[in-house]
């Protein structure tokens, strides 16, 4: 042995020696951080991991086993999926008395417990995390942050124990606390820049489409909701600022958010490109594709969270590639704006499978892998803007060009309708006058009725002498109800219309006639100008209307009538008020004594006194 290192040069010495010498410095350098005072430093090389598969080990346990330890692999610290605890140990030393802010980079862990050891001293207990009140978290940040003070000259133990549901990203920097703020007033402003451009999306997509009636456009305005309310809770914005709304709740919306966003995706690209009519075939299989990521969707508003999150991953790297092939077929059948479809959805796809990739494991976390998804949402939102403009341009074009078309059809068919205006208008006007006369006419009987008798009376009142004389008689059938019920309505039908003939042939053509409804009727005749004219007129008509009627060859019937009368001058009270004495005069007699004339004295002595006998 001794001859075997005697035959060792100078230089093999000098390399053994350097060797050592780097492996001693990488121990010491994975054992203690010495801080930097003026710079951030990344922590990812420096921990040293350890499992805990049952997620009981406690930090006594973990002191007491530091050979357990092992350092960090890749300088990277992504262990993908898993159920398991991980336990991070870093030594910290200090030349002076410093504050450092400890900062994970991925927002979505649920919670982290951070111990200082100083010795076997727990100098402070700080926790934080998604899952974690924003109040009960050590520093209020979208990101899991600890508050480090650390002292000149002495070395203190950082124990983190994490659990996560969604992917174990343990990047982390030791930020300055000055360069802390900074960094986090930009990320929170790019997260809100990034969110009030969704809203703004959202708000003038569902305004489009309600207004103009669009389908595609309150489909896609339900993506942008989806994806944005889903994006707000896992870049740690939504867990800051609406726990106190939703509480645990919010654990669930990234899976279940960004899961219902693909399945609206799906239903905008139906409906965008149109697949239905180019590809009823593919249309089908669409069909199918999106009740399972529906089923899938709402599964993970019930599942574990963690299980929740892997059909997220799932449905957002399979479902961006199944609608970039929708949108090369809408390409293949010149869908417009089908360009701006699949590029949107080439964006989405990328950003989708690097974070979902990361998420593995199987490529470490930075900004691009972290935050993939936002930025190619950000680009794919703002090219299916343009689509959808370019979309409804295409539509005006083809609505412009069918509008053009109708003209064209409307001027060939206006020299036809010329011809014809003159024929409609005479039919019109024939029409007009039908109605007119159907309108003060009792459908019945074909006398006036009572709008018809207003009609009539202020016409001739416009044109009449202030004094002229005129009866109005109210005429009510006695018995009318009973032979109504007796015999059925077409009986008393057929008996009201020759009550009707009987009082026109009594009257003279200048008279009115009017069936005021039910068994009522009403004359007004122009005349009568004293009282002993008008009882007698009144008594004929009364007889008239008493004689039997013979509906059939075995039924005939006979029916009394009640006449109230007035005598008065057209200028001096309302038809309204004529009747209404009358009806009066009519109420009496057939109250007393049935099938008799009564004459209203009132108005009819006020002007007719000297008219008597």
């Amino acid at each position: 042995m001794n001859g075997q290192l005697r035959q060792f040069g100078r230089w093999e010495w000098q390399l053994f020696i350097g060797i050592l010498l780097f492996g001693f410095t990488h121990i010491a350098q994975a054992q203690r951080l010495v801080i930097d005072p003026a710079q951030n430093q990344i922590l990812d090389e420096h921990f040293e991991v350890l499992n805990d598969p049952s997620r009981t080990l406690t930090l006594k346990q973990v002191m007491s086993q530091p050979d357990n330890f092992h350092p960090s692999d890749d300088h990277r610290i992504n262990l993908g999926y898993t159920q398991q605890a991980v336990w991070l140990k870093v030594s910290l030393y200090s030349a002076s008395d410093l504050r450092r802010i400890l900062m994970f980079r991925y927002p979505y862990l649920d919670r982290i417990d951070c111990y200082i050891i100083e010795g076997n001293q727990v100098l402070s207990h700080q926790y934080s995390g998604f899952t974690i009140p924003p109040a009960e978290r050590s520093i209020e940040d979208i990101h899991p942050t600890f508050l480090l003070s650390l002292k000149a000259g002495h070395t203190q133990s950082v124990y983190l124990r994490i659990i996560a549901n969604g992917a174990m990203a343990l990047n982390s920097t030791l930020f300055v606390p000055k360069l802390f703020h900074q960094s986090s007033e930009q990320m929170l402003f790019a997260q809100t820049l990034f969110i009030g451009m969704a809203l703004a999306l959202t708000i003038y997509n569902l305004f489009l489409g309600i207004v103009l009636r669009r389908l595609p456009l309150l489909l896609y305005a339900g993506f942008i909701s989806s994806f944005a309310v889903a994006t707000m809770a896992a870049n740690g914005v939504g867990g800051l600022y609406l726990w106190p709304l939703l509480g645990p709740i919010i654990n669930h919306i990234v899976p279940t958010g960004f899961s219902i966003a693909v399945v609206w995706a799906l239903l905008f690209a139906r409906h965008f490109l149109n697949l239905q009519e180019i590809v009823p075939r593919f249309n089908k299989v669409h069909q199918w594709v999106t009740y399972l990521c529906l089923v899938m969707a709402l599964s993970t508003i019930i599942l574990p969270v963690q299980i929740g999150v892997q059909i997220m991953s799932l449905l957002g790297t399979s479902m961006a590639a199944f609608l970039i092939l929708c949108g090369y077929i809408g390409i293949r059948h010149k869908v417009p704006a089908a360009r701006y479809y699949l590029a949107a959805w080439l964006f989405l796809l990328i950003g989708s499978a690097m974070v979902s990739i990361r998420n593995t494991g199987l490529i470490p976390s930075n900004f691009i892998t972290v935050y993939g998804m936002q930025i190619g949402s950000t680009i794919e939102m703002l090219l299916l803007s343009f689509g959808l403009a370019t979309h409804f341009n295409e539509l005006k074009k083809q609505k412009e060009y069918s509008q053009t078309a109708l003209l064209n059809t409307l001027k060939m068919q206006e020299h036809l309708l010329e011809q014809r205006v003159s024929e409609r208008t005479q039919e019109l006007a024939l029409v007009n006058a039908k109605l007119e006369v159907m309108a003060i006419h009792d459908p019945l009987t074909q006398t006036l009725n009572r709008l018809g008798l207003s009609k009539q009376f202020d016409q001739l009142k416009a044109t009449a002498s202030v004094d002229q004389p005129l009866a109005i008689l109210q005429i009510d059938l006695d018995g009318f109800k009973q032979i109504n019920d007796q015999y059925g309505h077409a009986v008393g039908d057929v008996l009201l219309k020759v009550i009707a003939k009987r009082l026109q042939s009594e009257c003279r053509p200048t008279d009115l006639v009017a069936r005021m409804g039910g068994d009522e009727f009403a004359v007004i005749c122009f005349n009568i100008d004293n009282r002993p004219q008008l009882l007698g007129f009144s008594s004929r008509l009364r007889d008239q209307l008493a004689a039997p009627i013979q509906i059939n060859s075995s039924l005939q019937i006979q029916v009394g009538a009640s006449i109230g009368a007035c005598l008065s001058t057209i200028g001096h009270f309302s038809l309204d008020q004529l009747l209404q004495y009358a009806d009066q005069a009519m109420y009496q007699i057939k109250n007393s004594h049935k099938g008799n004339v009564a004459l209203d004295d009132r108005i009819t002595n006020l002007f007719f006194n000297s008219a008597e006998p």
